[in-house]
């Protein structure tokens, strides 16, 4: 009974260890990226105006974020919402009218969707770099008027369009680019770098998964052994040094895992089905643009072949890892019975 309790008691320590530093490492990669601007003065007027791409929209409405500095347990710059009362938004002058206040600070673009009082990393400035943009529209595909320079159309068709920027300002912001191009402020748009970004750390993920899994068939094979510690003292030694360096390297594993801001969901990371539905939408988008005499589903520009076969590539590696996650434990259990089975069998002399 006691040993029992022994290996649960191991099991439950190794796995709250593990599970802190997956926590902390989630918490970090959760923390919104954004830009922030001050409202400057309106002539004629008490208060102060912003642009309009500093007023954030979804499913419950408009929303005005501010900065804050936290304290306590709350330190750390956080966002606050404005009281709807506080502005006035005007979409003919696309400017938001504020009541003037010096010092204070607003939220104009962030890397993913913002909750009240939650902590934001404030990006001071940020690496132009040449990027792919892919633009979903759901209600059909409008006229895109004349672009920025270095911006053009690379394919299109009547749901979406694949945009070629030379310049994207590192990381990306979905307001900062429909900033860039008002024609997509009611697209879903997705950065080809973000997207291999994403791809990129699932090997990191499907590594994580791996060491865990390889954790618990470690553990599991050396209950059974614990049965008869004093003669299986050895592999259970074994055993217990490899799930320690398991444990000690897992925040290796962790800091390889760069999941992108802003295709990460808004509040839980654990939203498959968010990830699914946007690995779905930015795939099928580009297998749209593919000819339609082709008999493989590839676009027609380089980029788009590019990423396409990049994901061909790397989506099974996550599965591979952690099945190799659960084979070389599980094999090195038989090994470690089948010796102990050899050494106690009876020496004919």
């Amino acid at each position: 009974m006691k040993k029992k309790a022994l290996c649960v008691f191991i099991l439950i320590f190794w796995m709250l260890v593990a599970v802190t530093m997956i926590s902390m490492r989630v918490e970090k990669i959760m923390i919104p990226q954004v830009v922030t601007t001050g409202a400057r003065n309106d002539r004629g007027a008490s208060g102060g105006v912003l642009p309009l791409d500093a007023l954030f929209v979804d499913d419950t409405g408009m929303h005005l974020y501010t900065t804050y500095e936290g304290t306590g347990w709350e330190a750390g710059e956080r966002a606050r919402e404005q009281d709807p009362s506080s502005y006035e938004v005007d979409f003919e002058a696309e400017k938001i009218k504020v009541e003037y206040s010096w010092g204070v600070v607003y939220i104009q673009y962030a890397s993913k969707p913002i909750r009240e009082g939650e902590l934001v990393n404030v990006n001071k400035t940020g690496e132009c770099v040449p990027d792919h943009w892919l633009a979903v529209f759901p209600e059909g595909t409008p006229e895109i008027g004349p672009l920025s320079e270095g911006v053009s159309i690379e394919e299109r068709n009547g749901q979406a369009v694949q945009f070629s920027v030379e310049k994207a300002q590192e990381p990306y912001m979905d307001g900062r680019a429909k900033s860039m191009i008002p024609e997509l402020r009611e697209a879903r748009v997705y950065s080809f770098s973000q997207m291999g970004l994403f791809l990129e750390s699932l090997t990191a993920v499907g590594l994580v998964f791996a060491m865990l899994l390889a954790a618990v068939t470690l553990w599991l094979g050396s209950c059974f052994m614990a049965r008869e510690a004093g003669k299986n003292w050895v592999p259970l030694l074994v055993n217990g040094f490899l799930a320690l360096t398991l444990l000690v390297c897992l925040p290796l594993a962790l800091g390889a895992v760069n999941l992108p801001s802003s295709m990460l969901p808004r509040e839980q990371i654990t939203d498959f089905g968010y990830f699914i539905r946007q690995y779905q939408e930015f795939f099928n988008a580009l297998k749209s643009f593919s000819p339609g005499s082709s008999t493989i589903s590839m676009p027609e520009s380089e980029a788009g072949q590019v990423i396409v076969a990049y994901k061909n590539g790397i989506i099974m590696r996550p599965l591979l890892i952690m099945g190799v996650g659960i084979a070389l434990p599980a094999a090195l259990i038989v090994v470690e019975r089948a010796v102990l089975q050899i050494r106690r069998r009876p020496r004919i002399k």
